[in-house]
């Protein structure tokens, strides 16, 4: 299944993509009833990255395939499906906005691992949208197979120096 195809599909099954996309958001409402934690540990803790997670990964899923959509395909964005672009996008921001009355995102475990995901897109998108719009891929003569690739070594090497230049710190040092 093509992300094309994955969209269409949640385009078709309105009902079902508004349910999957209200459960993080109702879930982060119901979580509010919760006493505040200044210190997330536990279940607790372990269920508001859940529900993070449940919101971030379509999202970010969403907002890739919005910038792809405006950047390289120049998509006239007034004809793409409100609940299947966007709805992902604005579900994600209430989830976070919620989660951020009640806990400290940063301290939620895993948590750090999607601000780093999104530090990569982001950094792998200004490489290959800088790269596409100084044509050099008309001086490039292998497949498109070929470039996919090298973006993706792109991405791993950026992954890696970023990884080495904002890493955690042993803070018994």
């Amino acid at each position: 299944m093509t992300p094309n195809e994955l969209m269409a599909l949640a385009s078709a099954n309105p009902a079902i993509v508004g349910a999957v996309l209200a459960a993080p958001v109702v879930t982060a409402t119901a979580l509010q009833l919760t006493p505040a934690l200044d210190q997330p540990r536990g279940g607790l803790a372990a269920l508001w990255s859940a529900v993070i997670y449940a919101a971030c990964i379509p999202g970010i899923f969403a907002a890739v395939a919005l910038v792809y959509m405006a950047a390289f395909m120049r998509s006239n964005l007034m004809n793409l499906d409100v609940l299947a672009v966007f709805g992902p996008i604005a579900a994600m921001i209430a989830t976070i906005g919620l989660a951020g009355r009640k806990v400290c995102i940063g301290d939620l475990p895993g948590v750090d691992r999607l601000g780093g995901l999104l530090m990569m897109l982001g950094a792998t998108f200004m490489v290959v949208f800088l790269l596409e719009r100084t044509r050099i891929v008309v001086l490039f003569h292998g497949s498109v197979w070929t470039l996919l690739f090298l973006c993706f070594v792109l991405f791993i090497v950026f992954k890696i120096g970023l990884g080495r230049v904002f890493g955690r710190r042993d803070p018994a040092i």
